[in-house]
């Protein structure tokens, strides 16, 4: 059975990115906390086979985190950000 997402989060990072290091450990505990309605998908800018990803969302700079709702994008945020700014962004689109 397919699972139905209210929300996905598009994590735009890189291998050598400090602030990609200090947005991971957040992203993965929203992941864990909000597993029944929100989708995470880390992609690795550094991939070839992530370019067209890159061009589609317009990623400049690392870390970016998309949040995206029926396959439209609803919030950006490039950067670091604390979780509490990620948490308020997802209960926001989850009403």
């Amino acid at each position: 059975m397919e699972q139905n997402y209210k929300l996905t989060i598009l994590d735009f990072w890189g291998e050598n990115c400090l602030p990609c290091k200090k947005v991971a450990p957040i992203i993965d505990q929203l992941e864990s906390e909000y597993y029944q309605t929100v989708e995470v998908k880390k992609i690795n800018v550094e991939l070839k086979e992530n370019e067209d990803l890159l061009i589609k969302y317009k990623v400049r700079s690392i870390p970016t985190v998309i949040f995206l709702k029926e396959d439209k994008i609803v919030d950006t945020y490039v950067g670091p950000h604390p979780k509490s700014t990620y948490e308020q962004l997802i209960k926001k689109h989850l009403c």
